[in-house]
């Protein structure tokens, strides 16, 4: 006989579950990856406004100061929904707050889908873009993963 009594199966864990911990250093990677883009941007904004203005799809009449204005607004959106919201909501998920859980979700979906349609995050073809959807992907998987669940569970008993 073991001297450990045994959990089971449905018991929640003492202590943060590794998906939980693996989601937190993922959140903090991501959040580190939009604030290098941002970086990026707000030092080569007028290189990035030039080739935006010489594309043949924009607009006839856009001025050089709409599009500098939408290029800082949607990175200052980008990093509200990709840095500073998940980095207070990791510290509820870490007390194991269920709705912490789902916002952070909401704002790691949030945060892909400005990527995706060009707003916000570096772009889709390069590794950095790729790197950043992985990590987002990742996230969500660790904090929605059974032992995930049941750290979650516990909390709101």
């Amino acid at each position: 006989m073991s001297s450990t009594p045994s959990t089971p199966d449905h018991a929640a864990p003492a202590q943060v579950p590794r998906s939980v911990s693996v989601a937190e250093k993922l959140t903090w990677a991501r959040a580190a990856m939009s604030l290098v883009a941002a970086v990026v941007l707000f030092t080569a904004l007028d290189s990035i406004v030039d080739v935006v203005m010489e594309q043949p799809s924009l607009a006839s009449g856009t001025s050089e100061a709409s599009v500098r204005s939408t290029l800082v607004g949607f990175r200052v959106l980008d990093v509200l929904v990709s840095v500073v919201v998940p980095l207070v909501l990791l510290r509820f998920v870490r007390r194991g707050a269920g709705w912490a859980r789902l916002a952070l979700t909401a704002a790691t979906a949030a945060s892909i889908l400005l990527f995706l349609v060009g707003l916000g995050g570096p772009s889709l073809a390069s590794v950095f873009g790729v790197v950043y959807l992985v990590l987002a992907a990742a996230i969500v998987f660790f904090l929605w993963k059974k032992e995930s669940g049941r750290w979650f569970a516990k909390r709101r008993d």
